[in-house]
C-alpha cells in the first residue's frame, strides 16, 4: 500500500469515527430534548392535578359548611319555637285578676294586693289596674310594665289634673302558678315589701275597702 492509499483510508476511518461521534450527539440531543419535553408535560400534568383537588377540595368544603349552616338554622329554629311557645304560655298566665292576703314578711291587716294585668301575647307589655285597699288613696291605678325572661317590672301610676302621679314599682315573677311581688318602691301603706299572689275568679276589687 502505498502512501496515497494509506491517506485514503486513514480518511475513511476518520470520517466514520466523526459520523459515529455525531450520531451519538444526536442522539444525545434528541434524548435530552425528549427528556426535558417529557419533564416538562409531567410537571403540567402534576399542576394540573394539583388544580383539580384543591378545587374539589375546595367544593367540598363550601358544601360541608353550607350543610353545617343549614342543621344550625334548623335546630336554632326549633329552639326558637320552643322558647316561644313557652313564651306564649307564660304571657297568658300573667293575664287575670291576683289577689292575697297581705305581706307575709310582716303580716299585718294591711296591705294587701287585689290587680287585674293584662300581658300582650307579641311584645309583653303590661298594662292593668291596682285596687289600693286604702281610702285615702284614689279608687284605682294604673299598672304598666314589661314582662322580660319569665320576670315583670311595673308602675303603678295615677293621673291627676293631666299630671302622673307614681305610687310605686314592682317585680312580679311566677313560681308554681304562684305570683312573688316584690315592692321596689312605694307607699307602705299601698304595697306590701313581699307577698304572694294568686288568681282569682270573683271581683278584682274583692279585697277594696
Amino acid at each position: 500500500m502505498d502512501n496515497k492509499d494509506s491517506l485514503v483510508l486513514n480518511l475513511q476511518n476518520r470520517i466514520i469515527v466523526l459520523e459515529k461521534a455525531r450520531k451519538s450527539d444526536s442522539e444525545f440531543v434528541k434524548y435530552t430534548t425528549y427528556t426535558a419535553k417529557e419533564t416538562e408535560r409531567r410537571l403540567n400534568g402534576l399542576e394540573v392535578s394539583k388544580d383539580s383537588f384543591s378545587k374539589s377540595d375546595y367544593i367540598s368544603f363550601v358544601a360541608m359548611l353550607i350543610a353545617l349552616i343549614s342543621a344550625i338554622c334548623t335546630g336554632l329554629y326549633f329552639i326558637y319555637g320552643v322558647f316561644k311557645k313557652k313564651q306564649v304560655k307564660k304571657r297568658e298566665f300573667f293575664n287575670g285578676a291576683w289577689g292575697s292576703e297581705g305581706d307575709i314578711i310582716n303580716p299585718q291587716p294591711l296591705p294587701y294586693l287585689s290587680f287585674v294585668i293584662e300581658t300582650n301575647l307579641d311584645d309583653g307589655k303590661i298594662t292593668g289596674t291596682y285596687y289600693p285597699n286604702n281610702k285615702s288613696y284614689p279608687v284605682a291605678l294604673s299598672i304598666n310594665g314589661q314582662l322580660k325572661s319569665g320576670k315583670a317590672k311595673i308602675k303603678i301610676t295615677h293621673i291627676s289634673q293631666q299630671k302622673e302621679f307614681v305610687y310605686g314599682k314592682a317585680e312580679l315573677e311566677i313560681r308554681e302558678k304562684i305570683m312573688n311581688w316584690k315592692t321596689i318602691s312605694g307607699e307602705k301603706e299601698l304595697f306590701p315589701r313581699l307577698s304572694n299572689a294568686w288568681k282569682v275568679n270573683h271581683d278584682p276589687s274583692f279585697f277594696t275597702f
